[in-house]
């Protein structure tokens, strides 16, 4: 799996996993029409992304994964 690969796959498990458990609307809309997690719902996917990452990089060889956090927009 390509770094590209696994961090895709990291950012989509974490927005499904946000979107299914998440019991507030996770999105707000910005004056300039941009729309995104809110801060709070974006901490949350934050976390869900890491784990992730931690999780599948036991299972697949991803190289030098990058573990940064991202923003969903």
């Amino acid at each position: 799996m390509t770094n590209s690969e696994f961090v895709e796959l990291s950012a989509t498990l974490a927005s499904y996993m946000l979107e299914q458990t998440y019991l507030d609307y996770p999105y707000m809309t910005h004056p300039n029409g941009d729309v995104t997690y809110t801060e709070e719902a974006q901490d949350v996917y934050n976390d869900h992304y890491g784990n992730i990452q931690d999780i599948l990089g036991a299972f697949f060889d991803v190289g030098q994964h990058v573990t940064t956090e991202t923003n969903n927009d």
